[in-house]
């Protein structure tokens, strides 16, 4: 990055209302900080407490979509061999709201079938929300998922508006998945 962007990136994230914004490899000792961090300074502001667990529950939840599925991986060599996962995350505050979005590429193939889920999630009520939630928990874990698949349907129960999402093609092996869950 030229060092002359770099005014014009922060007088753009503060005008999204941005409190706090993380791009690159992405792991559970950076998320912890940032966690802790965004805690302290939503305390500060005086936020509710049942505000502050919700928009922390929908952060975690973005956070482990990147390090569990995002396609971009940065490898490890030496000890602690392994890898990272990258992707874009973002805190912000407006219009007396917060909000979480994240982003990351994927497989071009999870983007269809993510973004149809995605469109079902948005379309249901909270009562139709809990009640796929209870379904899904009683059921086996899809075959793609690293966890019980209720990530999606915790952000979306969790948020206080509609999801918003972006699938967008870029490649024959990639697209880039964007979320945002407003609290």
């Amino acid at each position: 990055m030229r060092i002359e962007h770099l005014k014009f990136l922060y007088e753009e994230l503060k005008s999204d209302g941005i409190i706090f914004s993380f791009s690159g490899p992405l792991s559970q000792m950076i998320l912890e900080g940032i966690g802790e961090t965004m805690r302290k300074k939503m305390k500060m502001d005086s936020t509710a407490l049942n505000t502050i667990q919700r928009v922390f529950s929908v952060f975690i939840e973005q956070s482990q979509n990147i390090m569990n599925y995002s396609a971009e991986i940065v490898a490890s060599e030496g000890e602690g061999k392994g890898e990272i996962r990258a992707g874009v995350l973002a805190l912000g505050f407006q219009d007396k709201q917060y909000y979480v979005c994240c982003g990351n590429y994927i497989a071009l193939e999870r983007a269809e079938p993510l973004a149809r889920d995605l469109t079902m999630i948005r379309e249901l009520k909270p009562e139709g929300l809990r009640n796929m939630y209870r379904e899904r928990r009683r059921s086996d874990p899809p075959a793609d998922s690293l966890g019980a698949g209720l990530g999606l349907l915790e952000i979306a129960r969790r948020s206080t508006d509609p999801i918003v999402f972006d699938v967008q093609p870029l490649d024959e092996k990639l697209a880039f998945f964007a979320v945002k869950a407003v609290i």
